[in-house]
């Protein structure tokens, strides 16, 4: 029987060796995708940034429109102060209603509506003392005006109670000094209840 040596050298696996222009081909494949796969990043970079521009350039117009819109909200009028302003022009409205309507009763002089009552508070002889408004309040008269001398509002009050219209006993005073000008004095009369003549 005859032995064969394995390990002879021609018995063992030859090594492959790539040659010289196979190499040169690995390495071209190798650094066309390295090139190929860097343009297409390029690329895609190069996209996006020209997308992120237009989309920019499309906002500004929108920012104007937005900084314009927050100028007109800041600029808007306090609501609830439009509405405490509204809710006092008609209580105002009101409260005129109300005292037209109880000039016209025979409370004032029914015969002739309120205008005796005017007539009446339009011949105040006295120059230091004038009326700036007539109201009511829980449904009596109210009378409201200026003086340069308070004790004037005494002498006409008892005066008043000797006319038609103007027969009232007011049961509150009230005599403030003029804010601005010192020497005036705005003054109140309230609970003008009328005084009926036997």
């Amino acid at each position: 029987m005859q032995q064969i040596n394995l390990y002879l050298p021609e018995l063992q696996p030859k090594k492959e060796v790539l040659s010289l222009p196979q190499v040169g081909l690995i390495t071209a494949a190798f650094l066309f995708i390295f090139i190929a796969f860097g343009w297409s990043i390029t690329s895609d970079t190069a996209a996006l940034k020209q997308q992120l521009t237009s989309e920019t350039e499309m906002l500004k117009p929108l920012e104007l429109q937005k900084q314009e819109l927050d100028k007109m909200v800041a600029g808007r009028p306090d609501e609830s102060a439009l509405a405490e302003e509204i809710a006092a022009l008609e209580y105002h409205i009101q409260n005129k209603s109300l005292a037209l309507n109880t000039l016209k009763n025979s409370d004032v002089a029914a015969s002739d509506g309120f205008s005796q009552l005017l007539e009446e508070l339009a011949q105040s002889k006295n120059s230091k003392l004038w009326f700036t408004d007539i109201g009511i309040n829980n449904e009596v008269l109210l009378l409201k005006g200026q003086t340069l001398d308070p004790k004037l509002i005494t002498a006409w009050i008892e005066n008043a109670t000797n006319g038609n219209a103007l027969s009232r006993q007011f049961s509150a005073i009230k005599i403030e000094q003029h804010s601005t000008y010192k020497r005036v004095y705005d003054f109140e009369l309230s609970g003008g209840v009328v005084v009926h003549h036997e």
